[in-house]
């Protein structure tokens, strides 16, 4: 008689998801949640290093070319220690459960953020205690790598003290005037309660801009959770 060799079920799988699996959270976001995403984590930032007290600066700006569009997101929220770097784009990774009251989605909210908006991009951080930066890169050849998860963490003497920056080198979506005002509408309404000192006995010192307009808060606060 002879021997299948699909009879030899028993044994181990691993069952480790592919980095399709990140490709696959793509499902679902637009430009406009996966931004107010990124303002999140510098919100339970904030909240996690000066309880809201200090200013928060939240600076969202596009650099154009004939081929394509950079976005970044640069917060000054008190930066991520070089042992946290991992917590920005980690799978599973986040510090919100050290958080009270964040208000990001736990876990997958950046993940999915990040790589909706576009690919490669670096992520740029220093801590307020540290002497330098740290950055690292995700490109398309970390991808198409699928066994090693692993990613180059540079120092970085060009980032400012507290600091947090996403840079998006080449935006998945067509940057316009248009998009531009939809999207500080948008973030008008989700972050109107820091924003518009009318609706609560608290004050919070934060400003948000898109290409150097300020956001203004507008009607009833819509957190992106």
């Amino acid at each position: 008689m002879s021997h299948d060799p699909s009879d030899n079920v028993a044994g181990k799988e691993s069952l480790t998801p592919t980095k399709n699996t990140l490709r696959a959270l793509k499902a679902d976001v637009t430009l406009e949640s996966a931004i107010k995403e990124l303002v999140d984590n510098a919100l339970d930032g904030w909240k996690r290093h000066s309880d809201r007290y200090d200013h928060l600066s939240v600076e969202i700006f596009t650099d154009q070319d004939e081929e394509s569009t950079e976005l970044v997101i640069r917060d000054n929220s008190g930066g991520v220690p070089r042992d946290e770097a991992a917590m920005l784009f980690g799978l599973g990774r986040s510090a919100k459960g050290d958080v009270p009251g964040s208000i990001g989605t736990y876990g997958l909210g950046a993940k999915k953020a990040l790589v909706n908006l576009g690919v490669p991009f670096t992520i740029t951080s220093r801590h307020d205690d540290a002497r330098t930066g740290w950055a690292y890169t995700i490109d398309e050849a970390w991808f198409d790598d699928d066994e090693d998860w692993s990613v180059a963490v540079e120092a970085s003497d060009e980032i400012s003290s507290g600091t947090t920056e996403v840079r998006i080198h080449d935006l998945a979506y067509e940057w316009s005037d248009e998009q531009k005002a939809g999207l500080i509408a948008d973030l008008g309404m989700t972050y109107n309660l820091f924003l518009d000192d009318t609706l609560d006995d608290e004050s919070y010192d934060i400003e948000i801009t898109v290409d150097g307009d300020v956001v203004e808060g507008a009607g009833l606060p819509d957190f992106s959770y």
